[in-house]
């Protein structure tokens, strides 16, 4: 249970463009974990696609309650491995994620040299066939692969059933190369011949190396193309000419905290104290807050929600903020913050950062903001992902916290593939200049 290599026999050439969560009326497609009250969604979803399946000449092979069965379905989502993405109307793919794969891989003429760990395999990937020629299938691998990158992973292999040719077409217009086809064994086919598939290199973002300076556990941490250092001095007129002058930086958030070269400095030397004050405090106390980035008390950030905290705000590829209380948390002498200048190719390329711990629920809450002259480079969704372990693993967090305004989907896409979920809207919740925006509340639970 558990062990089968790919149901990527379950793919026909149903593809994917925009992609994330679902908000009322408007959706933003990217695949998120199912949750453990979701199974009788996901049951049901696999079953009326086998069901409409049945008659066509891509077979899938697949049997209601044979494959995939209820326990695996149940294991998977328990485990945080079942990855869905919703629709208007309700589930429009699915797929299990992880590093399981056939006996019959072993031999077979992989490219990548990699140990099985390093390796993410799908799983009873799924596509709803109303969906057709909507892209649905092209934009679910593109997720798959970008999760398998920040996840560490060296390649990602799969085998199709043979003769579901639209899969084959799929893989291999995401840039995945035919290995061999061979005859393998699973319980609801017996030996039948699949044909196998790889994709490598895959860029490394996971796998974080964490480097000490003295009297700092969080100094630096290193994690493929991307190192998150400790914030300096120094760094106050970097950030005012990269964020405080880019007027992208207030389309969401309503105010900068690097807008002139003053705030900017005031803003640093706060982060830099509340970093030495809360030196080695995220090991001993098994939490970390931060003050994220803007730890400026020029001026909060009104909300009108009710919501419990400050949140990160994210704009396009993106910016993030901290509003409300949670900007004054690395002034108030928490001694929880942590904060990182986020380095691309040994180059500044954005900040990031943890703040407003809750001993409460042991949550923290999260906040980030990318250079504009490096969006679309997915290193939003690869700082998240490096600080999301740190916080997790390291530091025994529970629950990570983020949100974002409705409409702004780098933002949205970013928390998505790192596995946040949604968990409410606050109508109107964000006040800029340029108007109001709905604002969206994130969670990630360990």
């Amino acid at each position: 249970m558990g062990q089968r290599g790919v149901t990527n026999r379950g793919v026909t050439n149903h593809g994917v463009t925009n992609r994330g969560i679902m908000n009322r009326e408007r959706m933003y497609m990217n695949l998120r974990l199912a949750t453990t009250d979701e199974f009788d969604k996901v049951r049901s979803f696999y079953w009326n696609l086998i069901e409409q399946m049945r008659d066509q000449a891509d077979s899938i092979g697949w049997k209601k309650g044979i494959y995939p069965t209820d326990d695996y379905l149940r294991e998977s989502i328990r485990a945080g491995q079942l990855y869905v993405l919703d629709g208007p109307k309700g589930l429009l793919a699915s797929v299990i994620l992880n590093s399981s794969r056939n006996e019959g891989y072993e031999g077979a003429p992989w490219s990548i040299d990699c140990a099985p760990e390093e390796v993410l395999v799908p799983h009873a990937l799924a596509v709803d066939p109303a969906c057709q020629g909507a892209g649905i299938g092209k934009n679910v691998v593109s997720d798959m692969i970008e999760l398998a990158q920040a996840a560490g992973k060296k390649a990602m292999r799969l085998d199709i059933l043979g003769g579901n040719t639209a899969a084959e077409r799929l893989y291999t217009s995401m840039g995945f190369q035919y290995v061999q086809a061979k005859e393998m064994f699973y319980e609801d086919t017996g030996w039948t011949e699949y044909v196998l598939y790889e994709l490598g290199p895959l860029g490394n973002t996971g796998g974080c190396e964490r480097t000490s300076s003295a009297g700092d556990s969080r100094s630096e941490i290193r994690s493929g193309e991307i190192t998150l250092r400790r914030c300096r001095l120094s760094d106050a007129q970097l950030l005012y000419e990269e964020l405080g002058k880019d007027p992208a930086m207030r389309k969401y958030t309503g105010w900068n905290p690097y807008a002139t070269p003053e705030s900017a400095k005031a803003a640093v030397r706060e982060i830099v104290d509340s970093l030495e004050q809360s030196s080695d405090d995220c090991h001993e106390r098994s939490s970390d807050s931060g003050d994220g980035y803007e730890q400026s008390r020029d001026g909060g950030h009104e909300r009108s929600c009710d919501s419990d905290d400050g949140y990160k705000q994210s704009c396009d590829d993106g910016h993030g903020k901290i509003c409300g209380d949670g900007y004054e948390q690395g002034c108030s002498g928490s001694g929880k913050d942590c904060s990182w200048v986020i380095e691309w190719q040994g180059v500044p390329a954005g900040i990031i950062g943890g703040y407003d711990y809750s001993e409460e629920d042991n949550s923290i809450e999260i906040g980030y903001s990318i250079f504009h002259k490096y969006w679309h480079h997915g290193l939003a969704a690869k700082a998240v992902a490096v600080v999301s372990e740190y916080l997790l693993r390291e530091c025994g967090i529970s629950i990570l916290k983020a949100w974002s305004a409705v409409d702004n989907v780098g933002s949205v896409k970013a928390l998505c593939k790192n596995g946040f979920v949604q968990t409410e809207i606050c109508e109107s919740g964000i006040h800029t200049d340029d108007g109001d925006y709905d604002q969206a509340f994130f969670e990630r639970r360990a």
